[in-house]
């Protein structure tokens, strides 16, 4: 019996390793938003011209240079396909499930505001889902 279950462990394949931490150190810093999109519509006129989201130290804001938001802590899961992110209120209560794609210097975010987790960058008419394209900026 003994021998089996050492037997499993050693054929078992490798547990992959949770690298949250890597991707919340390659969030770090300003991303322009290129576009936006919210159920199905167009939404990037509605954000100032080098309107911001700021990512330091596992939370984001918004900032088009006069104005902030509030800072909103997040949290990652690498091992889902595609990976997620969710937001939270002060407490650790998620408030938002979303999606996101990180390629060096783009960054993809698609949040839906009630139900459901996101399962692709796109959004439709009714799903209360957002979608940003994002660029990051240099320091």
């Amino acid at each position: 019996m003994w021998t089996l279950a050492v037997l499993a462990l050693v054929l078992a394949p490798p547990e992959k390793p949770d690298d949250s931490a890597k991707d919340l150190a390659a969030l770090n810093g300003k991303w322009l938003i290129v576009s936006a999109e919210f159920e199905g519509m167009d939404s990037t006129a509605i954000y100032r011209k080098k309107t911001l989201i700021v990512i330091e130290d596992g939370k984001l804001h918004f900032t088009d240079g006069f104005v902030n938001s509030q800072p909103t802590k997040f949290k990652l899961n690498v091992r889902t396909k595609p990976r997620s992110i969710d937001l939270e209120d002060g407490k650790g209560k998620k408030v938002q499930q979303g999606i996101y794609d990180l390629d060096k210097e783009s960054l993809k975010l698609c949040f839906c505001l009630e139900g459901d987790r996101p399962k692709k960058f796109k959004t439709k008419p009714g799903d209360k889902t957002s979608f940003f394209v994002l660029q990051r900026q240099k320091p």
